[in-house]
């Protein structure tokens, strides 16, 4: 089934970059001999408009056989003008940009379909958190709030407003909020953060960050040992689920009812016993009522929110050597205090080359440790290795999910072809600050996959559905559209870069040259399929063993 996925992928991708070659050539008057997908031996063909349409067997490429007046001795007079080398430059540089160029058009439609097709819920841009301490609280935001402009341009989701803030970093920022009936403006000014690129994962961007979060956090208790709460049956990492029989859905709430409550109350809470001695078994969920007293102080009780507590630590991880436990609660990183965790983990990877003083409390005393987070090479479900930034630290942080709104037609077709351009302009930087990443060392030359990856991640992407399968083919044909501009002899970047010496040149180059130059460049795509069929097979050997074994 996975090499099924793997020709619907690549066969189209091939297919449109080779007539994207072929319709640019006939477009230009270059006669074409033969138009194939794939290389080897042939397994089908037919003839129309005087060009071979050719299938062959091995599914790794394909190429479009222009008339190279070079190759041939003698070619008949009324064939003049129909060679490549007979077209101006010009016309022979567009005839090799028109691969790739198709391979970069591709995705649009393909990104536009997943987003028209996808689901039509969003979530608004309202206040359901407001961090401590954050421009959000200095600016007044109140959860409740809905943004609706930023510097007067309209967001309408969250992950508008979200966008809009992360390209500000350090600024200040006039919001226009919805607050009940009244509109009001106030200011704030983003704190600056540094985090990973979302397409890469390797570059460090700084991105500014206003405070709040979409929604509130699940009531999942922080229970101090020793405390009335303890006493009455609480333990840490109690998610509350029901109180009196009645959902609960943010902490917030559960705080608010346990106060207005005239009565005792019943809780109903999940709660996760870990089985250390059996890892096949990780945990064992089960319910547990509890009862508590009414109108109830949360905190003076021993209860508090758990969104910064620390519930797993990797053994022989940063967290771990930093001397860090189950239960710890963070209260600050670096002498700024924080109200929930991930602030501080965010603030602990973005800057991995310096160590960082955690506060955190533990058993109702203060302590300070340090830590740096481990750069290391991590390997990925797809066998692919990467650098990775990590603490070994879990935190009980869980958001409650939101109400959400849903997009009109008309709305859900614009943002899906604004948002395809978006995303592809993001894939295109993403990729050639890849290469850039492969040429200076920075990422490892094992990260180069071939044909078999192609074959895992499109097994992996047909099995997730057909929306990721259409996102990954968008993917896809941005990676093919860069690897065939690299200027690397026997591919399109290697012809214009030939192309271009002749520009310099003034004239074509010598029959000796250019023979040398041929044979170099076969050599180098031959090497370079080799070095990429390593990668595969040291990738998937065991795979490809028990296959051959099978």
């Amino acid at each position: 089934m996975g090499f099924l996925y793997f020709l619907l992928l690549i066969g189209p991708l091939i297919f449109f970059h080779e007539l994207g070659h072929y319709l640019a050539a006939r477009r230009f008057g270059v006669y074409c001999e033969e138009f194939a997908i794939g290389f080897g031996p042939k397994l089908a063909s037919f003839r129309r408009w005087g060009t071979d349409f050719t299938v062959r067997a091995l599914p790794i490429g394909g190429f479009v056989m222009l008339l190279d007046r070079d190759a041939v001795e003698d070619l008949p007079q009324d064939w003049d003008g129909l060679a490549l080398q007979d077209k101006p430059p010009w016309q022979r540089a567009l005839i090799l940009l028109a691969g790739p160029l198709m391979n970069l058009l591709i995705p649009i439609p393909l990104l536009f379909a997943s987003g028209v097709l996808g689901p039509r819920d969003y979530t608004p841009a309202l206040v359901g958190h407001v961090q401590e301490s954050s421009p959000a609280a200095a600016a007044g935001l109140l959860v409740g709030d809905e943004v609706l402009r930023v510097n007067g341009k309209r967001v309408v989701s969250f992950d508008d407003l979200s966008r809009e803030l992360r390209s500000r970093p350090g600024e200040e920022v006039v919001l226009s909020v919805l607050r009940g009936e009244e509109t009001v403006a106030l200011r704030a000014t983003l704190e600056t953060t540094l985090r990973r690129d979302p397409y890469l994962g390797i570059r460090q961007t700084r991105v500014g960050t206003l405070g709040i979060q979409s929604v509130g956090f699940t009531p999942d208790l922080h229970v101090d040992p020793g405390s009335a709460a303890h006493d009455a049956g609480l333990r840490l990492a109690d998610r509350v689920l029901r109180i009196n029989g009645e959902p609960v859905w943010t902490y917030d709430e559960f705080v608010e009812r346990l106060a207005s409550s005239a009565t005792p109350v019943t809780l109903l809470v999940r709660r996760s016993d870990a089985f250390t001695e059996l890892p096949f078994l990780a945990e064992r969920i089960r319910h547990v009522e509890v009862s508590l007293p009414a109108h109830l102080d949360a905190e003076a009780f021993g209860i508090r929110s758990a969104r910064a507590t620390i519930d797993l630590v990797v053994p022989g991880s940063p967290g771990d050597v930093a001397g860090l436990r189950r239960g710890d609660r963070i209260v600050a990183i670096n002498g700024e205090a924080i109200a929930y965790a991930w602030r501080a983990h965010d603030r602990i990877v973005g800057e991995p080359e310096r160590e960082h003083t955690l506060t955190f409390e533990r058993d109702g005393e203060l302590m300070d440790t340090t830590i740096r987070a481990l750069e290391t090479e991590v390997t990925d479900d797809l066998r692919f290795r990467h650098n990775a930034v990590l603490t070994g630290l879990g935190f009980l942080q869980y958001t409650a999910p939101p109400t959400p709104r849903q997009w009109s037609l008309g709305q859900l077709v614009g943002r899906s072809f604004t948002d395809a351009f978006r995303e592809l302009f993001g894939l295109i930087g993403a990729l050639i600050l890849g290469v850039w990443f492969l040429v200076t060392g920075t990422v490892d030359t094992s990260a180069i996959g071939g044909p078999i990856a192609i074959a895992a991640v499109a097994g992996e992407a047909g099995r997730a559905g057909w929306l990721v399968f259409i996102g990954t083919m968008a993917v896809i044909s941005v990676n093919l559209a860069i690897f065939n501009l690299l200027p690397i002899p026997g591919l399109d970047g290697g012809q214009l870069m030939f192309l271009t010496a002749e520009a310099i040149k003034r004239g074509p180059l010598a029959p000796r040259t250019k023979q040398i130059m041929q044979t170099v460049s076969m050599a180098c795509l031959l090497a370079l399929l080799f070095f990429i069929f390593k990668n595969d097979i040291e990738r998937y050997w065991v795979d490809i063993r028990n296959w051959l074994n099978s």
